[in-house]
């Protein structure tokens, strides 16, 4: 989960970085969405946690939620905003769980 406060500013950094008009997304509840055609380029997003930075791709960070639509794919909920799935699509996410600490390292998932 990511702090309200730090996802109001990551949106506004990323719609800042695209030009193309936004959308609306009726279905899905994800609040920063473009044409499907429109000129979406990687929004350069690394996240700094405390000891790692990730740095995410286009497909890390947009999802196609119709044939027409792409949206960021950060969610905000209640509270929090939520850093899912899509986010850690080839990484390699290491649980040490006797140090309470994650890793991340850039993988070619389907590779394995």
């Amino acid at each position: 989960m990511l702090p309200t406060a730090f996802y109001s500013k990551l949106e506004a950094a990323v719609a800042s970085s695209i030009k193309a008009e936004r959308k609306k997304d009726p279905e899905s509840g994800l609040s920063l969405c473009y044409n499907a055609n429109a000129d979406v380029k990687d929004p350069n997003i690394t996240i700094h946690f405390d000891g790692a930075d990730v740095k995410l791709n286009i497909f890390n960070s947009f999802v196609q939620v119709s044939k027409d639509l792409v949206c960021f794919a950060f969610l905000e909920t209640e509270g929090d905003a939520i850093y899912g799935n899509l986010s850690q699509m080839d990484f390699l996410v290491g649980y040490d769980t006797v140090s309470k600490m994650l890793s991340f390292k850039p993988a070619d998932c389907a590779k394995m």
